[in-house]
């Protein structure tokens, strides 16, 4: 999967597109332990300088609506399926 993450978390690497794979997803837990809605995405870089490197990118739960759809195509997850 080829990403840009100039808009997602910018301060993690430098403004660019990176070959990454989606390596863990899971719904974040907050300090107290509790866990909420929100899912993390664990990215890792998988060519170049950074290659290695995990960024987390936090899908929030109020804009699923516009996050959660491509970020499920580009898994290639049929979403037309339940």
């Amino acid at each position: 999967m080829a990403i840009s993450f100039n808009r997602l978390c910018s301060n993690a690497i430098p403004e660019g597109r990176y070959k990454a794979q989606v390596t863990d997803v899971k719904f974040k837990t907050s300090a107290t332990g509790e866990t909420s809605n929100d899912l993390q995405v664990h990215l890792t870089i998988l060519e170049g300088e950074y290659a290695k490197r995990v960024v987390v990118d936090t899908i929030l739960e109020k804009v699923f609506s516009w996050r959660l759809k491509p970020f499920l195509m580009a898994c290639n997850i049929d979403m037309n399926k339940e």
